[in-house]
């Protein structure tokens, strides 16, 4: 294992955190610094400041992704068109997919998914288990169940 000295281990760190702020991916990071990726964890679960900046790190990767994202759902991207194996123009697509990801973490109170169950009174159904088992007389792979007795007290609340 080599050991690096202390300068040339803060070199390393603030490499790595440069490149994990660009690319928001630690092995990507790593690599690109000639750093094994569990080095970095370890340096993140053993240095406080360096965990710190790791996420700083991170919220900057986020920051490009989203900036990424809100472009090609707004501005679009251009995609050549082909005709007959020439390219003849171009299309601005955009992505509607990423438009509501962007609306519902802006905007959640408005755009979340929403399931919204509500109850009043008593459940219309009676559930009960009858765990007598019995075989199906045509069919003895079948075990089958009594459906539950309701008793006189539950017709009369109706």
């Amino acid at each position: 294992m080599i050991r690096l000295s202390p300068k040339m281990k803060a070199c390393k760190k603030r490499n790595f955190l440069r490149e994990f702020a660009r690319c928001g991916n630690v092995t990507q990071a790593a690599l690109a610094i000639k750093l094994a990726p569990q080095v970095a964890y370890v340096w993140r679960k053993k240095d406080k400041k360096f965990a710190a900046e790791w996420e700083d790190a991170l919220n900057q990767a986020a920051d490009l992704m989203e900036k990424e994202a809100r472009r090609r759902a707004v501005d679009g991207v251009e995609e050549p068109v082909y005709q007959g194996g020439v390219k003849v123009g171009s299309i601005q697509k955009y992505s509607d997919t990423l438009l509501i990801f962007l609306l519902k973490g802006a905007r959640p109170e408005k755009f979340r998914d929403r399931s919204d169950i509500t109850f009043s009174g008593e459940p219309p159904l009676a559930i009960g288990f009858d765990f007598s088992i019995r075989a199906e007389p045509h069919h003895p792979e079948i075990i089958a169940t009594s459906p539950p007795q309701l008793t006189e007290g539950a017709d009369a609340e109706k």
